[in-house]
């Protein structure tokens, strides 16, 4: 692992960039938690271009730059979740968790379940929900770790072409609040969001328009909770035919939704813990725009504007740690995926230090 201190070329803005020309480094999905406390995160990596290597699990400590190499790797890049010093994962088809602060820890076996992936917790990390394939399509499974009580999740069936269910994530207050999205070609897709109480029949949130000709005038994708769990934030894609378009909110119970922020294409958006300030992301074929956005404000900001692809993980994915004072995203470096780390107070960029 090399830690660069450098500034971007559009900005000036200085940061500190995480990288090995030999790996892909990546720090997950921007709606799995993946910081142990304001200062230590969890990072993977793996040999960069082999699609079919494994995913190293590692500590950084970003006040020392002192790191390790954890003994956990991962089947996907996005299937761990951090709960203070518990790591929670999937590796082989297995649910597991290891206890950081112990010396001689061991991977601990939690449940079995074929085709699983992606772990979203509750904020007190007691239930989780994992997407699932299950008969020939994606589904989702629910997991209680302390009485380990486990239950298929969602039965929604879509029609073909795009049959399958993806971004299932539990909600941080309530664990019998789910919401899950349709996934296929969102110019196509138009029943997007999903919501479910746990034994009751899903409904669909943020109704997407039509426009005149009776064409699907709203792209909607890229969703996350706010942490209070009584709504959710997505993005309307630049895509979407019918204007305006941006980043939005969409509360839990009413399905109503709004739009909020518009002055970039937006791509994906996340919340920090506070529930003040949103971090999203732009994407062209030459470069992504890191944005923040401060909800008491208004005002919304570009300070990164970082070389990526279009291949996963190397989209930016921004990610605030726990008090908002730091800021994760993704980008490429001599042509590996890096994690980059903005310094900020509010909207400001800090001198790394």
């Amino acid at each position: 692992m090399k830690l660069m201190k450098t500034t971007d070329a559009a900005t000036g803005k200085p940061y500190l960039r995480i990288y090995d020309p030999e790996y892909d480094y990546t720090f997950g999905y921007y709606s799995n938690n993946m910081w142990i406390n304001d200062r230590e995160l969890i990072l993977t990596r793996r040999k960069k271009g082999d699609d079919s290597a494994r995913w190293e699990c590692l500590r950084l400590n970003l006040d020392t730059e002192e790191w390790s190499l954890l003994p956990v790797v991962l089947h996907s890049s996005s299937s761990y979740h951090v709960h203070g010093e518990l790591l929670y994962g999937i590796m082989d088809d297995t649910f597991f968790r290891y206890d950081m602060s112990k010396a001689d820890a061991q991977i601990e076996p939690l449940f079995h379940e074929e085709g699983m992936t992606f772990p979203h917790a509750t904020d007190d990390g007691r239930y989780f929900c994992w997407m699932v394939y299950h008969n020939k399509r994606m589904t989702a499974s629910f997991f209680d770790v302390e009485t380990k009580h486990h239950e298929l999740l969602i039965d929604k069936r879509f029609g073909h072409p795009f049959p399958d269910i993806g971004h299932v994530m539990i909600s941080p207050t309530d664990p019998n609040m789910i919401f899950f999205c349709h996934e296929g070609i969102t110019l196509y897709v138009s029943n997007r969001l999903w919501m479910m109480r746990r034994g009751e029949q899903p409904y669909n949130i943020a109704k997407q328009k039509l426009n005149a000709d009776g064409d699907l005038g709203d792209c909607y994708g890229h969703e996350c909770w706010a942490p209070d769990g009584k709504g959710l934030y997505f993005v309307k894609y630049s895509c979407s035919p019918e204007p305006p378009r941006g980043v939005c909110y969409v509360d839990a119970i009413s399905g109503q939704a709004k739009l909020l922020f518009s002055k970039y294409p937006y791509w994906h958006v996340s919340c920090s813990p506070c529930g003040k300030k949103l971090a999203s992301d732009t994407q062209s074929r030459t470069f992504s725009g890191v944005c923040l956005i401060d909800l008491e404000t208004g005002e919304e900001d570009m300070p990164i504007q970082a070389a990526t692809t279009w291949q996963h993980p190397c989209h930016p994915h921004p990610q605030y740690n726990f008090s908002g004072d730091r800021l994760t995203f993704h980008e490429l470096y001599e042509g590996a995926c890096a994690v980059g780390v903005l310094a900020l107070k509010g909207i400001e960029v800090q001198p790394w230090n």
